[in-house]
Parts: C-alpha cells; structure tokens; sequence
C-alpha cells in the first residue's frame, strides 16, 4: 500500500511540530534554568534552521490550490493545510504514563530531546518522498542534535553538583599526613557526623597503590553516609575508586583536561589563593572554587594568609559555591560563611582534636546555625 500525499504531509507537520515544539522546551531550559547564553543561541539557530527547511513547502491558498511558501509564508506555527488535521489523528489523545510527571531538569532535557531526535528521524525518513534534499540536510541537523544534547547532559549535571555545594557547611578534610597513625577509615566514621555531606581524603606521602586502596574503602562508607567524596589531586585514582569528583590544585592537572577524563557527572573543586586565580577558575568547567589559606595553617607552613575579605571579594565575582579553606576552626567559621562562602573545609581543627567525633559534631553546628545553611 502507497503512503497517500496527504498521509506524508501529515507525517511531516505532525514530526516538524513535534521537534520545533522539544527544541523550545530545551532551549528555555537554557536560558531560564540553567542560564547557559551559547546554549540558549545554538538551539534558537537550530529551531530557525529546521523551520526555514520547511518554509517552501506548498500550502493551500484561499481558492484550495497549492502555492509555494514564498508565495504565501507559512504563519505561526508553520501550519501545513495540506497535513493538518488534529480532530482525526488517532493518537493525539494517548499519553504514557512516563509524559505525565517530570522528574527533574535533567529528566525534562532528555525527554525532549529524545522527542526531537525522534521527529527529526521520521522527518529524514518521509521528505525522501518530496522534491529536494531535505532528507540529507535532516541528517547532518540529527547528529547536531545529538551534540546538542551531549552539551544540555553536561550542563544539567554541573547545575546539578553547583546546587548540592549550595550552602555546604562543613567540608571535612581527611589528610594522611594529620592523622599520623590512626587508620583514615576510622577517622571517615568519626568525621561524617549527621549533616555533613561531603568529605575529602588528601594524602601526598602514600603510594598510589595505597591511596588507591583507601579510597576504594571510603568510596563504601560515603556511599553508606549519603556523602559527596571527593579525592585531592590525581584523577586517576579519583575515577579508579569511583569517588564523586576530584580536587584539584593550582598545579595539578587542567580542568579541561579532569573534566574530560571524569565526564560531566563528577563535581571538580579547585583551589585558588588570589582575586585573579579565583576568576580564571570562575570561567572554567568547575563546580566549586576553594579559597585559602584564608588564616595562617599548619598543613601549609609558610603560604601566605589572605584573609576572609577575599572570600567577600570573589563572591562578587561569581555564582559558583566557594568553599573556604586554612586554618579554620571553632572561633572564625561563621565569620568566614558570613563573608560568603558556602563551607568550610576544616583538618587541623578536627583531625587534631582530642575527640575528633565532638569536634566535627560541634563545627557543624556551628554551620548549621548561620542563615541559609541547610540542617
């Protein structure tokens, strides 16, 4: 059986509309959820580019005759008369049960996309039937499509990790070298207290075999905690024990290049030590930017205090959660989250306590209690 001229013109308004209709609920996704500008303008470019593909198709003019869309432009909604017939398409009312509820932005991003990618299909299938090569156009503008949602995935995921980090609190961190003899598993008990939600383990003097092995444990018990895990520095080792993310330093390997190795699911911090840095880390893949040594610490003898004034300053700078580190403790915690950060990553001030447990207990509620923190 021949598909009917009227039964591909269907097919196409029904599968045009569909993909214009999924590209606009992407593209305000960009440009009101996640505030991504080159986004928001690649998928506009890519809405305007599949209508003006269509914009010459032929439409019924007021006696009923075909006339080309230069002769009489398509309106709002490119309504093809030809193919429009919505009281007679059988599956206008059926609804999964999946359609009916969203379970957030990134489920919303995927839905749609997999409708346009899904249209876009049909239409490369069915304009094979009409005059021109719309057909091979649709297919280069599918596997933009596919880029596209690779770039929407990412960005959802780092919007995702920015708003965990939002107004973290105490950020324990668990340094091979400060807990001296004590074995880190048992100090990774101690430390994740209720309410904290995030923890990361440092350690420069063990092999990597050794750190390795310790982060492949604690990757368990974060996972039992309900906490983010973070290792310091290497990547590999970071992507080896399924760890959350990585923290990087000023001197370890580009962001570009982490973000590349850990995709677009894993939280990368950086550290920063200066107004400028702090900026260039602004403008990289990074959902956290770490700024210290605000006071003077025993775990970095020598570096130079630079004060929580700076924490104020690169708040003005930007929207991504910053985390204070140095020589933090009981007496200046609320002062450095009320200059602005969202925590505070603490060692000494836990790790050298008498009674870690207490310690970490009390520098939470210390968290807790300053405005816009979360209990």
């Amino acid at each position: 059986m021949d598909i009917s001229e009227r039964g591909i013109y269907r097919i196409v308004d029904a599968n045009l509309n569909r993909a214009r209709e999924g590209l606009r609920v992407v593209e305000e996704i960009a440009r009101f959820v996640l505030e991504e500008e080159a986004l928001q303008k690649k998928t506009k470019s890519l809405r305007h580019k599949l209508a003006s593909l269509f914009a010459s198709l032929p439409r019924k003019g007021r006696a009923g005759s075909f006339t080309s869309g230069a002769a009489h432009r398509l309106d709002r909604g490119l309504l093809i008369d030809l193919g429009r017939d919505a009281v007679s398409d059988v599956g206008k009312d059926y609804l999964t049960e999946s359609e009916a509820r969203r379970a957030g932005t990134l489920d919303l991003v995927q839905a749609n996309f997999a409708r346009i990618e899904e249209s876009v299909r049909a239409l490369e299938e069915f304009t094979k039937f009409l005059p021109g090569e719309r057909s091979v156009r649709l297919k280069a503008m599918r596997f933009e499509v596919y880029s596209l949602e690779k770039e929407y995935v990412q960005a959802a995921y780092r919007a995702s990790n920015v708003h965990s980090l939002r107004r973290i609190g105490l950020y324990p961190i668990i340094d091979r070298e400060a807990v001296g003899e004590l074995d880190p598993l048992d100090v990774a008990r101690q430390v994740l207290v209720p309410g904290v939600k995030i923890v990361q383990y440092r350690d420069k003097v063990s092999s990597a075999a050794e750190v390795c092995e310790v982060c492949i444990r604690l990757r368990d018990i974060t996972l039992r905690k309900k906490a983010i895990f973070i290792v310091n520095d290497r990547v590999d080792i970071a992507r080896a024990s399924e760890a959350d993310g990585v923290h990087l330093g000023q001197d370890d390997m580009p962001v570009s290049a982490a973000r590349e190795l850990l995709g677009s699911r894993k939280v990368i911090g950086k550290s920063t030590h200066s107004l400028s840095q702090a900026r260039k880390a602004a403008k990289e893949e990074v959902d956290y930017i770490a700024v210290g040594p605000i006071f003077s610490t025993p775990t970095k003898p020598g570096a130079r205090e630079v004060g929580p004034e700076l924490i104020a300053r690169v708040r003005g700078i930007t929207d991504k959660p910053i985390i204070a580190i140095g020589g933090i403790n009981r007496r200046n915690l609320r002062e450095v989250l009320e200059k602005g950060a969202d925590g505070a990553a603490v060692i000494s001030a836990i790790l050298k306590a008498k009674n870690m447990h207490a310690a970490a207990v009390a520098m939470k509620n210390i968290s807790r209690r300053n405005p816009g923190t979360p209990s």
